[in-house]
């Protein structure tokens, strides 16, 4: 068989066409491919900072509870605090769990350590109250507000350190997807 120039024009367009074709469909999964890992990627920094929001909020809750029981000596308002804080640990436990092998770990376990610090001297100063509901001198205060604010520092800096990552991993994307 002879190969004349009209069949071999045929042939190597044929041939510059399904390799044109193969490759829009290479790139085509890639980019799915990327999309999907960027978006898993966020995924998980956005749940990390949604758990740490939901932890500071419930923490400044707590303190506001646990300050309106002592002054008042209600115990509604010391009901309340307990169901925050079940909240909270239940929470917490999510957010160990998410973060596990994560470099924000750590930072997760010492609020951890730091509450569970907080609602022990809670309980002790509840036993110090009289039988009225009045406390007895704030020798718990000072301490519960240092262990309070490092709570509070504690879930900042794992909100900050999850929005950056998420902005970095969205702007690299964007970069990509560009390209």
């Amino acid at each position: 068989m002879q190969l004349t120039l009209f069949k071999r024009l045929t042939l190597g367009f044929g041939a510059f066409f399904t390799l044109l074709v193969g490759l829009g469909i290479y790139v085509a999964v890639q980019v799915n491919r990327l999309n999907e890992l960027t978006r898993a990627v966020v995924m998980r920094d956005g749940e990390t900072v949604r758990l740490a929001e939901n932890l500071e909020s419930m923490a400044g809750d707590l303190a506001r509870f646990e300050k309106k029981h002592l002054v008042t000596g209600d115990a509604a308002f010391f009901d309340r605090f307990r169901e925050i804080r079940a909240r909270f640990l239940e929470t917490h436990l999510s957010a160990q769990k998410h973060l596990s092998g994560d470099n924000l770990a750590a930072r997760i376990d010492t609020i951890g350590t730091d509450s569970y610090r907080y609602f022990t001297l809670v309980d002790q100063e509840r036993e110090l109250m009289d039988g009225q509901g009045r406390r007895q001198a704030d020798i718990y205060r000072d301490r519960k507000a240092d262990l309070l604010d490092q709570i509070h520092l504690g879930l900042r800096a794992i909100m900050a350190k999850a929005r950056q990552a998420r902005d970095e991993k969205i702007l690299t994307s964007n970069a990509i997807s560009i390209d």
